[in-house]
């Protein structure tokens, strides 16, 4: 995936800086155990950090892309001192999940019940 990735981005270097924004976990989460698990047991690697070192090499090349991740798990802590290097270039949201009622009101007052 990330040799794939790093010529897809290297194609695409010539899109103006507005269009060079990529949303990760959009539809679904990468972050999940059984996700990283199986990743792991195909390709015997860490497949997402392979992917965030990619878009770093990019940008350090002057190919600045910028990355949104969307998350709901802790296991994107395993990414931090990745994430970390690249602060410039990412935005993270996190969301909280909970069975308690009045918290999910407190912290999401506008989602629909």
């Amino acid at each position: 995936m990330a040799e794939r990735l790093d010529k897809q981005l290297e194609n695409l270097k010539i899109l103006p800086q507005h269009l060079k924004r990529v949303q990760i976990n959009e539809s679904n989460e990468y972050y999940l155990p059984q996700v990283i698990n199986e990743l792991k047991k195909q390709h015997n690697r860490d497949v997402m950090l392979e992917i965030l070192k990619v878009f770093e090499k990019h940008w350090n090349n002057g190919n600045k892309w910028m990355l949104h991740i969307l998350s709901k798990s802790h296991l994107i802590l395993n990414h931090l001192d990745q994430l970390k290097n690249m602060k410039h270039m990412v935005q993270i949201e996190i969301s909280i999940s909970s069975i308690d009622e009045k918290l999910i009101r407190d912290l999401e007052f506008y989602t629909p019940q």
